[in-house]
């Protein structure tokens, strides 16, 4: 893994960080598989649905989110960029529904953190997991409804 040094600079103080190179896939949308038989397909072993990665309110963000992309991979003719987006806008929401207080500072936050080059997204993996992957998409769409 490539590293990179970063000098910031904020007033009189300065900070050096070091940032590694991001992995293929890391803070980009899971691939879009628009093409029979898509190579693309940055998925590990990994499952993002029903992991036990997460605990408490994210647990239950995670899994009524994944349920709405589920609902929508197995639904006949969906793009998978449609479903992957819904998943993503559930978690958004399902960040500003969990805050007592949905401040504008509370939306912009969550809107970050769950973007898909945000924290949320990054730190689950969720555009490298398996559930997310082309194979995935096109198995459930054999059995769609």
């Amino acid at each position: 893994m490539h590293q990179y040094k970063l000098l910031l600079t904020f007033g009189s103080f300065m900070v050096c960080s070091t940032l590694a190179r991001p992995q293929e896939g890391v803070g980009s949308p899971p691939p879009a598989c628009t093409l029979p038989n898509n190579s693309t397909e940055y998925a590990s072993n990994e499952t993002i649905c029903g992991s036990p990665n997460s605990e408490g309110k994210e647990k239950d963000m995670m899994n009524g989110c994944c349920t709405v992309k589920e609902n929508c991979y197995t639904t006949c003719n969906s793009l998978k960029t449609d479903c992957d987006n819904q998943f993503q806008q559930c978690m958004v929401s399902a960040c500003i529904d969990s805050n007592e207080e949905a401040t504008n500072f509370i939306r912009r936050r969550c809107a970050t953190g769950w973007s898909w080059n945000g924290p949320g997204m990054i730190g689950h993996k969720v555009a490298q997991a398996q559930d997310f992957g082309c194979s995935t998409f096109a198995e459930n769409q054999r059995n769609c409804h």
